[in-house]
């Protein structure tokens, strides 16, 4: 019969373990899930390595073991990413090492060996060194310091090379990667410096752009006045024509009503309507007069307008050779 303290002592050490390890922090032991297991080798009888390999990859991850790491490898290796088996092989023969399965062991280093001439590498080299803070990504993860000059084996496919520093241009590269056997090497050259924003370089050119329209802006304004003083005439003598249909018919109101003579008689709408008619007619003359001035003079203001080169123009009014009005006479 055992003694009553070893007993205790080995039952209070079996209880406190496991409270020990998650004191520490260190991740407990979790099975892989048998479900998920069985589903990943019926994807790989299916040949669907697309979907089988993430879930043996992830079983692998939550409690390593030899056999499914035997079947990670396999699995990769039927998918094409030759680069991963080999990495799987190497670690299915340390988890079955620690492990004392011997059999399991041979079994991963000889897949491993036999891999080893197939894998396909990446060096990515730099021009300038590991200087300057330079960070180096590949496929968007940073590549370590001790990756960079060294071959890195990678599975087959597109891979980005994307190089950053303070102060230098970014640089990247793409390159297609064979599924085996193939040694490939990315030189990054110097980076650029990148150079400070310029403080608007084509504020001066604008300016001198500009400079054109600016001095042929005299003869502009004084041909725009004399359009908008010419407009005013054109509407003077419209005006005036207005006004002298409206007299005119005032005129002829007052003759129906004083019977076609000039005496109107008593109690008539004649002398109202011939007032009225007579101030149509002053309205209508002056209307003609004064838009035909402002018409002649936005003539003038157009024509001696400054455009580089010498112009003469003559103009003057002049009274028409028949009726009443105002003619336009020049030389240009």
């Amino acid at each position: 019969m055992r003694p009553l303290g070893l007993r205790v002592a080995v039952v209070v050490a079996v209880s406190v373990a496991p409270h020990l390890a998650v004191a520490g922090n260190q991740k407990p032991f979790v099975p892989p899930s048998p479900a998920e297991l069985g589903e990943a080798r019926r994807l790989m009888a299916d040949g669907n390595y697309a979907q089988a390999c993430p879930k043996l990859a992830n079983s692998e991850s939550q409690s390593p073991s030899a056999n499914t790491a035997l079947t990670l490898a396999t699995c990769y290796e039927k998918a094409g990413k030759i680069a991963s088996a080999w990495a799987a092989y190497n670690e299915a023969a340390e988890v079955a090492s620690s492990s004392r399965k011997k059999g399991a062991e041979v079994t991963a280093k000889r897949g491993a060996a036999r891999l080893e001439g197939q894998v396909s590498r990446l060096t990515i080299r730099l021009a300038q060194g590991r200087t300057g803070g330079i960070e180096v990504r590949r496929d968007g993860e940073r590549v370590p310091d001790s990756q960079i000059g060294s071959p890195v084996p990678l599975d087959g496919g597109g891979h980005d090379v994307e190089v950053a520093a303070s102060g230098k241009k970014p640089w990247k590269a793409h390159i297609e990667l064979a599924s085996s056997g193939q040694n490939a090497t990315v030189d990054v050259p110097a980076l650029d410096d990148d150079a400070p924003a310029a403080a608007h370089p084509s504020a001066p050119a604008a300016a001198t752009a500009e400079e054109p329209p600016s001095s042929s802006s005299p003869g502009q304004a004084q041909r725009m006045s004399g359009l908008v003083v010419g407009a005013l005439g054109v509407a003077g003598l419209v005006l005036g024509g207005v006004a002298g249909l409206e007299a005119n018919a005032k005129y002829h109101d007052a003759l129906s009503a004083c019977g076609g003579g000039t005496r109107c008689p008593p109690g008539s709408d004649g002398p109202a309507l011939r007032s009225s008619a007579g101030t149509w007619a002053t309205i209508s003359t002056a209307s003609f007069i004064g838009g035909g001035v402002l018409l002649a003079g936005g003539a003038v203001l157009w024509l001696t307008a400054p455009n580089g080169h010498a112009a003469a123009a003559t103009m003057g009014l002049a009274p028409a050779d028949q009726g009443t009005g105002l003619s336009l006479v020049g030389r240009f």
